[in-house]
């Protein structure tokens, strides 16, 4: 299987289909050259998650065909030949999107799939302020994304399910750790919340401090402390 990406069809630029030989190309440059309007979220959105999955078919293909010739490949070590850094939570949507790829695409179960994408995933984070700590409304991302919020969705089901079995000390402060805050009034998706809970590692680094902690830590209500917790469940 060999990784190519076509975005110039020379063949319909010969037949006189001048604009639709270029279209790929066209719609790519789109998303990566404009500059950000006055009210840019939704295209801030596009650009994450084109950049995202771009990378993560990239990673998969060549994963794949570095196999080629050794016999059939096990996904339960894309995570030895493959590691996805999340600094700060721009790139968060890789999370979501490999889940889906491994799921929609390569036909893995929730929990193959699973076990692959937080041990694949590891995630730094810088600093408290807002900017580092994204949280996305969650009509704009199922308007866009409706597939990667179900995803989310479960992710965040699974969470809390966890922690009413296996840390009751936690249980009061559910609302505030919790991926989905779903506040009626402004119902968001907790970035920083999803990368601390899909990485295998976290790294924070402020200032001349940083700390390692694995496998999981928590934002707390703050933002600026952290509970850690002994298993992901």
């Amino acid at each position: 299987m060999m990784c190519q990406f076509q975005d110039f069809n020379l063949f319909l630029f010969n037949d006189g289909q001048h604009e639709s030989a270029a279209v790929v190309h066209s719609r790519a440059q789109q998303c990566c050259t404009l500059g950000m309007p006055p009210d840019g979220k939704l295209l801030s959105l596009k650009q994450q998650f084109f950049l995202c999955s771009a990378s993560l078919h990239d990673l998969i293909c060549r994963f794949k065909e570095r196999r080629q010739g050794k016999g059939p490949w096990k996904w339960s070590e894309f995570p030895t030949k493959v590691a996805v850094q999340l600094n700060d939570t721009h790139p968060t949507l890789a999370i979501p999107e490999l889940m889906r790829l491994l799921m929609d695409e390569e036909g893995l179960g929730w929990d193959d799939a699973w076990d692959v994408t937080s041990r694949t995933i590891a995630y730094t984070n810088h600093t408290v302020l807002p900017e580092a700590l994204e949280k996305w409304p969650q009509p704009v991302m199922w308007k866009l994304l409706p597939r990667h919020m179900e995803i989310i969705e479960e992710i965040d089901k699974r969470f809390i399910a966890m922690i009413n079995t296996t840390r009751l000390d936690l249980e009061s402060k559910i609302p505030s750790i919790r991926i989905l805050d779903n506040n009626p009034q402004k119902p968001v998706v907790r970035m920083a919340n999803l990368c601390v809970v899909s990485s295998h590692s976290i790294m924070f680094q402020y200032g001349q401090q940083s700390s390692k902690i694995k496998p999981m830590a928590l934002l707390l209500e703050d933002g600026s402390a952290f509970a850690v917790l002994s298993s992901v469940g």
